[in-house]
């Protein structure tokens, strides 16, 4: 890995936390990109989604296990004995196709998807 790989990454990771840490805040002030769940995450009782929201927000436990690229764009931990993954991914700016320009908020949009282990 290159010098500007590492500094591309590392970027990517700060972006990605920016946005993951922004989730339990208002709408408005969510920064970088949209969270979306999956039905059975959608079906929990508001006070579990925000549970969860919350201990995404909180996630630290990065390792090359969960991120072998550095870019702390997944985790999972467990939540009322249910194992919770969650994913970051890049859309372009119309939200139609994945970017590539991961590093570039001007070209692509950040979206994190809460799911059960099991939807996958």
């Amino acid at each position: 890995m290159t010098k500007d790989t590492k500094e591309i990454t590392k970027r990517i990771a700060r972006l990605n936390d920016a946005f993951r840490t922004s989730i339990t805040k208002p709408i408005s002030e969510q920064i970088l990109g949209q969270i979306f769940y999956t039905a059975s995450i959608a079906a929990l009782p508001p006070q579990d989604i925000l549970a969860i929201k919350e201990q995404v927000k909180l996630f630290d436990e990065f390792n090359k296990g969960n991120d072998p690229y550095g870019e702390h764009d997944f985790g999972s931990f467990m939540h009322n004995d249910q194992k919770i993954y969650w994913k970051i991914d890049y859309e372009d700016p119309t939200l139609e196709y994945q970017s590539n320009d991961t590093f570039d908020n001007s070209v692509q949009n950040r979206r994190l998807t809460l799911m059960l282990s099991h939807e996958w």
